[in-house]
């Protein structure tokens, strides 16, 4: 992989990282849907299971199927509800691995990238805010992706960091 397709991994990478507060509080208000959505379930169940059912007709009663049905959308929002804890788990990951990179960066580097990144910011508006000229800016965050280039290495859309243990997954879009 040459240089320039490097950075623009990183970048890309960085930028599902200014956005992982946003995502992750957009996941936890799915999984509280979800969540309401089980309870109600529960609720219309009214103390309804298959054993105290059983002998009012069987399969073709009204009723059975009701509770089947029940049954089968309470399975299939639980197996949503897991699948949202363990996406809001891999992005609270995701946010970690790479704010331990950013732990290695100077006060004006990690400046930069949080207002590029985390809050959008033009490159003109963050020279004015870091009082530096927009091309000086521009190369400090490049230099800033050079040095994370050092530190992480690319597998498909899998990062690893090289130490141990750390790593960062960039999270992926539910449609």
């Amino acid at each position: 992989m040459d240089q320039n397709e490097t950075r623009r991994k990183i970048r890309d990478l960085m930028w599902s990282w200014g956005r992982a507060l946003d995502r992750r509080e957009s996941l936890q208000r799915e999984l509280k849907r979800v969540g309401a959505m089980i309870e109600d379930l529960y609720a219309s169940y009214s103390g309804i299971r298959y054993g105290e059912i059983k002998g009012t007709g069987g399969t073709g009663d009204p009723t059975y199927r009701a509770v089947e049905r029940i049954n089968e959308l309470l399975e299939a929002h639980k197996a949503e509800a897991d699948t949202l804890q363990a996406e809001i788990f891999e992005n609270i990951r995701f946010k970690r691995a790479i704010d331990e990179s950013m732990n290695d960066l100077s006060a004006i580097e990690r400046r930069i990238i949080e207002m590029r990144y985390q809050n959008e910011w033009s490159w003109a508006y963050v020279a004015i805010k870091v009082n530096y000229a927009e091309s000086t800016v521009r190369e400090i965050e490049t230099g800033v992706i050079d040095k994370f280039g050092v530190f992480w290495r690319f597998d498909d859309v899998v990062c690893f960091h090289r130490e141990p243990g750390s790593y960062a997954r960039p999270p992926m879009d539910r449609n």
